[in-house]
């Protein structure tokens, strides 16, 4: 079986200013979608600070990244696509910010240390696999605006 590898490449890092083997990240307001949305199975990175400028964080954005601890996501950030954080299996913490209105399904399956997630009452569905394999999960705090608790979502 062929290794999957960090699909943000060197240039990428260089244009950030820091080393491929980075284990963690801060990437300024100038950046937009491009170097976010390339992050996936970047296996040392630890944590990452996301620019007050991001509205979306794209599907499979932090997929595979089984070093990720920490996660900075700004108040802008209105959604968070379909498996952004799937088997990110050190996630132990994440805030959704109010303003998000959508988490995509299996957003944060294969969290296994993910302990708690209080969800925003701005998020009215909660769809298939999104918490799915979070097996550290002892609490989720939703508001009663929540309609759709989908098949599997936890």
């Amino acid at each position: 079986m062929k290794e999957k590898r960090c699909t943000l490449d060197k240039k990428h890092f260089e244009q950030l200013g820091l080393n491929i083997n980075a284990k963690a990240l801060l990437i300024p307001n100038s950046f937009k979608d491009e170097p976010i949305n390339l992050i996936k199975n970047c296996k040392k990175l630890e944590s990452i600070i996301l620019p007050n400028t991001l509205i979306n964080i794209n599907a499979e954005t932090f997929k595979n990244c089984i070093s990720l601890k920490n996660v900075y996501i700004p108040q802008n950030v209105e959604k968070i696509g379909a498996s952004a954080f799937c088997d990110c299996i050190n996630l132990e913490k994440i805030n959704i910010p109010q303003n998000v209105i959508v988490i995509g399904a299996n957003a944060f399956r294969n969290c296994i240390k993910l302990k708690n997630i209080s969800i925003p009452k701005s998020i009215y569905n909660i769809l298939h696999n999104t918490f799915t394999d979070c097996r550290s999960l002892e609490e989720i705090t939703f508001s009663n605006n929540l309609g759709l608790l989908d098949n599997y979502a936890i």
